[in-house]
């Protein structure tokens, strides 16, 4: 499979390449809904309302500076520990969430607002919380694997969670676009995943290479900047410099998460229907995501040809 093409209209490509160009599609799905960009800032105030309910919450039933036994701490620890990774879990389902409404209307040639994302995920925020609560307790005993058996733990914890990943891509689709349950996308989001797992794999890859070199370049030119500015001492510029690189990583995760989103959501839409987005290179998509003729309900899709 990682050896072979695919034909987008008369054209051979290799499947990195195609892959790359899918990243190049997300990226121009991204500029024609810029307003995406503001979900990770909506996900980040989330996330600090989250995080301040939940300290706000150990400091009122006591569990902060209260009992000081070892057997308080190490409860009070195992709280905010599973808190912290269910309000990380449930605000990325929400952020994504947003996107994936937004994109699946767009592929259908429809408009929606930012207010009608968010709206729509706040909908589905019962599914997403149920399925936060099963990714943060999965996050629990992985954790608790690592800490047991160390190194055999942490190559285990690799393994599982690679797979756990796997099994999970498409939940969030699943559960917003097709109204699953929560544990009924867990397994949907499997057979999706079969369907597409070598674009789904080179895809996050490529995308994940785009964005080191971008890291790569940003913390070179952040460093060369150190120095200068020690050199001539000129603190000053390092402080700009460094507000600079800070704002970039931010802005490059953001990013990165939207465009995440993105190839997400045309994966699963083109994989669970027989119609290709509009706007969208719909042969590239067909060639890369279509191999039984089939979709994951049985409908018929365009099949690729292999090369």
């Amino acid at each position: 499979m990682w050896g072979k093409g695919v034909m987008v209209g008369e054209q051979k490509l290799s499947r990195w390449r195609a892959s790359w160009l899918l990243v190049k599609e997300s990226w121009r799905f991204l500029r024609a809904d810029s307003e995406l960009l503001l979900v990770p800032v909506i996900a980040t105030i989330m996330m600090v309302l989250l995080f301040g309910i939940l300290m706000v919450t150990l400091l009122v039933t006591g569990m902060i500076d209260s009992l000081q036994n070892d057997s308080a701490l190490a409860v009070q620890g195992t709280v905010f520990i599973f808190g912290s990774y269910l309000i990380t879990a449930f605000v990325v389902a929400l952020s994504r969430a947003m996107v994936v409404h937004t994109v699946a209307k767009r592929a259908a040639n429809i408009d929606a607002t930012l207010g009608q994302s968010l709206w729509v995920a706040l909908r589905h925020a019962p599914a997403l919380f149920l399925w936060a609560l099963i990714s943060a307790t999965v996050g629990m005993v992985l954790r608790t694997i690592t800490e047991r058996f160390d190194r055999l733990g942490r190559f285990i914890t690799a393994f599982l969670g690679a797979a756990w990943g796997v099994l999970t891509y498409f939940v969030v689709p699943a559960i917003v676009l097709d109204n699953k349950p929560a544990l009924k996308a867990v397994t949907y989001s499997g057979e999706v995943f079969k369907k597409t797992w070598g674009e789904s794999l080179i895809t996050n890859i490529s995308l994940g290479l785009v964005f080191f070199v971008l890291h790569l370049v940003a913390a070179i030119l952040f460093l060369g900047t150190f120095m200068i500015s020690a050199k001539v001492a000129m603190p000053v510029i390092f402080i700009l410099a460094g507000v600079l690189y800070v704002i970039f990583l931010f802005g490059a995760i953001a990013v990165q998460q939207v465009l995440e989103s993105i190839i997400v959501t045309l994966l699963y839409v083109y994989a669970t229907t027989e119609a290709p987005p509009a706007n969208f290179n719909s042969e590239l998509l067909a060639a890369i995501v279509a191999r039984t003729g089939k979709t994951v309900d049985g409908s018929v899709l365009p099949v690729a040809t292999t090369v």
